[in-house]
């Protein structure tokens, strides 16, 4: 099959991924897994997993020693239920047909919002996750942090991959008028933005690293990112779980920062709640893994 029939099938299968497949609005999200359990919607039955989103009326089959945890976006509250047992979800919790009553506790509305924004992001996330396209990149110093992501922090160290050949480098940052805001050489990486030229919280930066090869050449490459406003970062920092929050309440955070886009953020949270459910596939996806 040729190249572009290929790309083409693929544009199409990402199509028919991120396309609805229902017309229903999902009530819930799985938070959270331990032990087996059954998601039921209709006349199919699936693997339930952290992440899914649910439905009105879909069914949980819970086996002995499982449990599921679900955050709902019609009510501010969280749902733990048991196994063995069955329960249907419901909008304003789940219906219990057998087994142990389910628990239930109030959510902060923020964390319910968050899941709410995230579902696009991460039916997105799925679909993307099947074209996987690589190209044979050419030896450049390759920017690594900060790169497409909010930052929240005014004085971020700026990171990138060394060239084993490269003598020195060169890093220059711009904001949006196009304005150089840093001109500076360095040895290595990392290098950290000083106090007298802290960026604008709020504003949209490009940044470019050059190294210098030992032939003589340049070569170099690019990396956006953007500075939270001073509201938007506090009230992500002030949403932050406590170290001895639970897998739910960490889940939340971590989709919260890649609703806001503070995708590096992000990523380390994802791995650590990737490690802790080792079996969860979407964890992996999000941890970059």
């Amino acid at each position: 099959m040729k190249l572009s029939a290929l790309f083409s099938a693929a544009l199409l299968l990402t199509a028919c991924l991120l396309a609805p497949v229902s017309a229903a609005a999902p009530v819930a999200m799985i938070t959270d897994i331990k032990g087996k359990v059954t998601l039921v919607d209709g006349s199919r039955s699936r693997p339930a997993t952290v992440l899914a989103y649910l439905e009105a009326d879909n069914r949980l089959q819970l086996e002995a020693g499982s449990q599921v945890v679900l955050s709902y976006f019609t009510k501010a509250i969280e749902v733990t239920l048991s196994g063995p047992g069955e329960a249907s979800v419901a909008t304003d919790g789940a219906r219990v047909s057998k087994g142990a009553k389910s628990t239930q506790r109030s959510l902060d509305a923020g964390r319910i919002d968050t899941a709410r924004k995230f579902e696009p992001m991460a039916r997105e996330k799925l679909a993307l996750a099947t074209v996987h396209m690589r190209s044979s990149p050419k030896p450049a110093p390759r920017p690594t942090s900060p790169v497409d992501t909010v930052i929240i922090n005014t004085r971020p160290s700026l990171d990138w991959a060394e060239l084993p050949s490269a003598t020195g480098y060169r890093v220059v940052v711009r904001d949006a008028s196009g304005m150089t805001v840093l001109d500076q050489q360095v040895a290595k990486p990392p290098l950290a933005i000083g106090a007298d030229r802290a960026l604008r919280a709020g504003g949209d930066y490009e940044w470019r690293v050059e190294a210098k090869l030992a032939s003589g050449a340049v070569v170099g490459a690019d990396a956006k990112f953007s500075v939270a406003d001073a509201g938007r970062g506090k009230a992500v920092e002030q949403s932050r779980p406590a170290a001895d929050a639970s897998f739910s309440e960490r889940l939340l955070y971590a989709a919260q920062l890649e609703s806001e886009g503070m995708r590096e953020a992000a990523r380390p949270l994802w791995q650590a709640l990737a490690r802790e459910r080792p079996d969860e596939d979407a964890l992996k996806r999000w941890a970059g893994e």
